[in-house]
């Protein structure tokens, strides 16, 4: 499937034709640019990006190399704040937050081996 026939079937799942006003804002393009997609060109990676972060897809979907509209592994919310708090965190405490982490998977896994 190219680029402008997986396009287009986004759109239609939305409601949406190619060319209409809200698709032209959220990629920011001209009516010109939805033609020349139409037509075999490719569109500019931030234009891409825009577009996967609209549809909800991989921008691999988008261009037609992957039939996996998104991957299946997402973070839970106490993940998220993990590791945002790991990239916050100084050197020391990197490793306060990794020394914690792995003494909690050593205290489960002997009470696994233990019960």
């Amino acid at each position: 499937m190219s680029f402008y026939e997986r396009y287009q079937q986004l759109c239609e799942e939305k409601g949406l034709k190619p060319q209409n006003p809200e698709m032209f804002k959220v990629t920011q393009v001209t009516s010109g640019a939805i033609s020349g997609w139409k037509k075999g060109a490719l569109p500019k990676g931030d234009v891409l990006c825009r577009l996967a972060n609209y549809f909800d897809v991989t921008t691999d979907y988008l261009l037609g190399l992957s039939e996996i509209r998104k991957p299946g592994f997402a973070l839970t919310e106490e993940e998220l704040l993990l590791i945002e708090a790991y990239r916050s965190a100084t050197t020391q405490g990197r490793f306060n937050i990794i020394h914690a982490c792995m003494t909690e998977k050593q205290e489960k896994g002997q009470a696994a081996i233990a019960g």
